[in-house]
């Protein structure tokens, strides 16, 4: 299964997500939901870059099966607007395959 931890500010801002396991809906290689939940990460974080001034971390870590988006200082509109459309398509995948392959935990902030 996939765990998404998802760290919010007091304002509700998403700060941090974080990654980690594999969804084991199908054989690597093959497994969609996998595949889903990486490119809306990759795609985040490149937008982050292309679209945003924002300073953020991203941590990857292939062996643990981790990949970590942090915005340490506060979150501009635009960089708001990429996580939490993030986290709307995590959210979707969950509600899709079920939180056997996906599951989301939230922490910190207001709940979405």
């Amino acid at each position: 299964m996939i765990t998404v931890d998802v760290s919010r500010a007091p304002d509700g801002a998403v700060t941090r997500v974080v990654l980690s396991g594999h969804a084991l809906f199908d054989d690597p290689g093959k497994d969609i939901v996998c595949a889903a939940v990486s490119v809306l990460a990759v795609n985040t974080v490149n937008a982050l870059e292309q679209f945003t001034e924002d300073h953020f971390i991203l941590e990857q870590d292939a062996e643990e099966a981790e990949f970590v988006i942090e915005l340490p200082d506060s979150p501009t509109h635009d960089a708001r607007l990429l996580m939490d459309t993030l986290l709307l398509g995590l959210t979707a995948i969950e509600a899709e395959y079920g939180n056997e392959y996906l599951m989301i935990k939230k922490t910190g902030g207001r709940e979405s």
